[in-house]
C-alpha cells in the first residue's frame, strides 16, 4: 500500500519539475508559489497531479482517493494494484500480467486518463505493525519526483489513485509487500498521452531501482493523520520514549 505521501514544495517546482503550467481557471487568485506544505497527507487531501491537456501538461487539484463515476457513493481507492487480482502472494519477483487492466474500477482509466502525482517521498510502515513503525522513503538525490496514478471526476471533483506494485530490495527491508510505481521524467511524455498503447504502459509498471532510493524510520506520531510538521520526518530512533506529538 502507499497511503501517506509528502509533498512540501511550490507550483513552481512542480511547473519545472514536469514541464507544467497551473490552470488559470484553478488557481486563479493563488499565488503560484503558494502551497500548504504536507508532511503527511493521506486520503482525503487534496493535493496537486500532472495532466496531459491537449499540447500542454496541466497542473490541477485532486482527492487523494479515486472513486469511479459510476460508484453511488465515494470509494476513497487511494492505491490500484499493478497486478490486479494476480499476484496475491505479492512475490517481488513476478513477471505475470498486470490486472488492473481488467478491474472494473481501473480498467477504462488506466487506458486513457493517467497522471503524475509530485511527491518528494512516501510514507510507509511494516507489513505486520504498518504505522506503528513507519519509514519515510524518498529519492536518495532528495529531488522531487512523479508516482503513476490514474484519475477521474466524481460528482463535479478530481479523484486519483496510486498505482503499486511489487516491492523492491529496499522497500523489503521494512520490511514492506508492496511499493508506488515511480516514473521517470523519459516516461511521462508516453504516460500521459492517451494514445499510448496499453502494452507500452503495462510495461512501465515495475519497481523502481532500489540504489536511486532511501529511506529511514520515523516518528510513530504520523499514524495520527492530524499531524502535519516537519518534525515528523526526522530519523526516528525507535528505543526513544520521547514523542513531541503525544
Amino acid at each position: 500500500m502507499c497511503g501517506r505521501v509528502t509533498t512540501f514544495f511550490n507550483y513552481e517546482d512542480i511547473e519545472m519539475s514536469f514541464d507544467a503550467v497551473a490552470s488559470f481557471e484553478e488557481f486563479m487568485g493563488y499565488n503560484p508559489e503558494d502551497i500548504e506544505a504536507q508532511y503527511n497527507a493521506g486520503p482525503g487531501s487534496k493535493l496537486p497531479i500532472v495532466l496531459q491537456a491537449e499540447q500542454n501538461r496541466l497542473i490541477s487539484k485532486a482527492v487523494f482517493g479515486y472513486s469511479p463515476a459510476w460508484a453511488a457513493k465515494p470509494m476513497f481507492l487511494f492505491n490500484a494494484r499493478a497486478e490486479g487480482d494476480f499476484n496475491q502472494e505479492n512475490d517481488p519477483h513476478y513477471k505475470g500480467p498486470m490486472g488492473i487492466v481488467q478491474k472494473p474500477a481501473f480498467r477504462d482509466v488506466i487506458k486513457k486518463q493517467r497522471c503524475l502525482i509530485p511527491v518528494n517521498g512516501f510514507i510507509e510502515g511494516t507489513t505486520k505493525e504498518k504505522l506503528d513503525k513507519p519509514h519515510w522513503v524518498y529519492k536518495a538525490d532528495k529531488s522531487l519526483f512523479a508516482l503513476a496514478g490514474i484519475w477521474g471526476i466524481y460528482q463535479t471533483q478530481k479523484t486519483f489513485s496510486i498505482i503499486t506494485c511489487m516491492p523492491n530490495e529496499l522497500m523489503q527491508t521494512i520490511p514492506h509487500h508492496r511499493m508506488p510505481v515511480i516514473l521517470e521524467p523519459h516516461q511521462y511524455e508516453a504516460w500521459l498521452n492517451p494514445e499510448t498503447p496499453i502494452e507500452s504502459i503495462t510495461e512501465m509498471l515495475k519497481p523502481y531501482p532500489a540504489e536511486l532510493m532511501d529511506l529511514h524510520p520515523i516518528n510513530p506520531a504520523i499514524k495520527n493523520p492530524r499531524n502535519n510538521s516537519p518534525e515528523l520526518l526526522k530519523e526516528w530512533k525507535q528505543e526513544s520514549k520521547h514523542d513531541l506529538f503525544s
